[in-house]
């Protein structure tokens, strides 16, 4: 069993597709496509390591957005995230590090307009419990069924400290003043774990009514790169696609698709012919 063990961390760390030896070695992230009752779904394939990553950096990049809060006399401002990304971050490198390799399944993200559910398909190793998970914040006592690979994330610091992924992401949620984390089946017979990280109420609402916006309060949802997009563009308004791309390290088609968003948005738009033409930006966090 310990040659088996080894040869399944091996594969797992450093095979360029796991799931050529080990089936479903990989995560999916299944999203609903906004205004369709559609889903559409991406694969991260590489190492393990690789897939923590990866998947954290497709979270960052397309689905995680704030918006800033500003009180017309106030002059410090809050800024509300949909999701932390702590609390992503956590909850996607546990469901890959305690997922049970043995078994035919992949790690599932399921990314709906109101809540991200990450499902594992077993559940977690005694004496944790779905209970404890929701009860508890730490878990001192935490087996770990792949412990190589709880090693090796911990030495590529993709885990701070053995079973505190569960107390951080409680933390991040309840600072960004996010639903509790609930983690389900709420029976004993099902064999998997599901967290569910509910989408921030405010945030919510903000963007379901955005038509009925005050005078007092200002508030513009951008995701990070779009952010990034609008720094670069106010140092060099005649800045070329490509050369954004290469500072954001995103493809020009990635850049273009933020571009053409941004302009939907009404936050920028280009004035002039596409070769000496430049970019304005209209509005940024509701000025």
């Amino acid at each position: 069993y310990g040659g088996y063990r080894a040869k399944n961390f091996a594969v797992l760390m450093f095979a360029e597709t796991p799931n050529k030896f080990i089936p479903n070695a990989h995560v999916e992230i299944i999203r609903e496509i906004d205004g369709t009752d559609k889903m559409e779904s991406k694969r991260f394939d590489g190492p393990v390591w690789i897939q923590a990553k990866q998947v954290s950096k497709y979270f960052e990049d397309n689905i995680m957005a704030s918006y800033t809060i500003r009180e017309a006399d106030k002059i410090e401002h809050k800024i509300i995230y949909n999701y932390p990304l702590t609390a992503f971050e956590e909850l996607a490198t546990n469901a890959i590090l305690h997922k049970e390799y043995d078994t035919p399944e992949y790690v599932g993200i399921y990314i709906y307009k109101d809540r991200i559910s990450f499902v594992n398909h077993n559940r977690p190793l005694p004496p944790v419990t779905i209970e404890a998970l929701n009860r508890d914040r730490s878990f001192d006592r935490r087996q770990y069924l792949n412990k190589e690979l709880k090693e090796m994330f911990f030495s590529l610091n993709l885990i701070e400290s053995y079973g505190s992924g569960i107390r951080r992401a409680k933390d991040a949620l309840s600072e960004n003043g996010s639903p509790e984390l609930k983690f389900y089946p709420d029976n004993e017979e099902d064999n998997y774990t599901n967290a569910v990280m509910g989408i921030n109420k405010e945030f919510l609402n903000e963007f379901n009514s955005s038509d009925e916006k005050t005078t007092t309060k200002t508030t513009t949802k951008t995701t990070m790169k779009q952010e990034e997009i609008i720094k670069i563009i106010a140092e060099n308004p005649h800045i070329s696609a490509k050369e954004m791309a290469e500072k954001l390290k995103l493809t020009v088609d990635g850049v273009r698709y933020h571009l053409t968003k941004m302009r939907k948005a009404g936050l920028i738009r280009y004035e002039g012919s596409t070769k000496l033409g430049q970019w304005v930006i209209m509005k940024v966090n509701g000025k």
